[in-house]
């Protein structure tokens, strides 16, 4: 009857050995409280791991309609419209968790994500650009611009999003200050 401690033993169990009883106790706490975001996040990971897309995703909506703040649940949401093949409803979901987390780069990184596999290389270089006047250090954002700069053949730009870390030796984790020096 407590449903922190359902929650952590099910992720728990869920992660390691024995999905489904992870899931039904899980399940037992988002039933006991029902506005638990976190709870109903983790529930969608483990709905996801066991080909329960669509349930998962409805997992993920619940979340973010309790806590919009929530950057991981609307990600995890979108991925579950993009695995569907609905592209327009994954960038929309991201859309409006950056706009309740504008500081999330794993929304950023998300529409990045979809926009390459779509090849929308450079609607992708605008998202990162948004992304790194949030988060300029942001490794991950980084390697999305090079790629997509990449794709498009932009390879003076693509280098530039690259080189940073070879001139950043005593630290290669962290990102050059956006915007680039010209």
């Amino acid at each position: 009857e407590h449903p922190d401690a359902l929650h952590l033993l099910g992720v728990l169990l869920g992660q390691s050995t024995d999905i489904k009883t992870g899931l039904q106790l899980i399940v037992k706490a988002v039933e006991i409280r029902p506005d638990f975001p976190k709870a109903l996040n983790n529930l969608g990971l483990l709905l996801q791991n066991s080909d329960q897309t669509y349930q998962a995703a409805l997992a993920y909506t619940r979340a973010v309609r309790l806590e919009p703040t929530r950057p991981q649940a609307w990600y995890n949401m979108s991925m579950c419209f993009a695995d569907f093949g609905q592209t327009d409803s994954a960038l929309t979901a991201l859309e409006e968790g950056i706009l309740a987390n504008p500081k999330s780069e794993l929304l950023y990184s998300g529409a990045c994500k979809i926009l390459k596999r779509q090849g929308d290389y450079s609607d992708c270089i605008a998202m990162v650009d948004r992304g790194l006047a949030e988060s300029p250090n942001s490794v991950e954002l980084w390697m999305h611009r090079a790629e997509a700069c990449f794709a498009l053949g932009q390879f003076d730009e693509a280098w530039d999003a690259y080189s940073w870390r070879k001139n950043a030796p005593e630290n290669p984790n962290i990102a050059p200050q956006y915007p680039l020096p010209v």
